[in-house]
């Protein structure tokens, strides 16, 4: 019975390390699937933010300190601040694509359309936004 468990267990590891040498963009497609998964849901966020408090939520993507990070500024409304949010997305993670920032309306809208691609080590995902519905959309590797 050990014997039997001990090459059930060689034979799980052999397929795992030969995983990582058949295919040494797995983890970098792991990666970049999340990464993108995480902006579409951050976008969906601030979008529906906008449509909930009835406040303009404007989304902004920057470069600090070697991180790439999302900015979330809500706007005031009649009963609260101005808040922002920072969600970093890594530092080995690229983000290009226009427009930079992006603003929803209280009616869910985007003021622009959005493409941006999500890209490390060789492998990218991509991200849109319609203008008109403000729906988000990811295309993940």
């Amino acid at each position: 019975m050990i014997e039997a468990v001990m090459v059930v267990v060689l034979l799980s590891a052999s397929a795992v390390a030969s995983s990582f040498v058949l295919r040494p963009r797995w983890s970098s497609e792991l990666s970049v699937t999340g990464v993108t998964l995480h902006v579409a849901d951050t976008l969906m966020m601030a979008r529906n933010t906008a449509i909930t408090n009835q406040a303009d939520v404007r989304v902004q993507r920057i470069r600090k300190d070697g991180q790439t990070m999302l900015a979330i500024t809500e706007a005031a409304g009649p009963i609260r601040d101005e808040k922002i949010a920072f969600f970093e997305l890594g530092t080995e993670v690229t983000v290009t694509g226009s427009p930079t920032e992006i603003r929803f309306s209280p009616m869910g809208s985007a003021d622009r359309d959005l493409r941006w691609t999500i890209t490390q080590g060789g492998v990218a995902g991509e991200v849109r936004v319609s203008p008109t519905t403000g729906n988000v959309q990811s295309r993940v590797p």
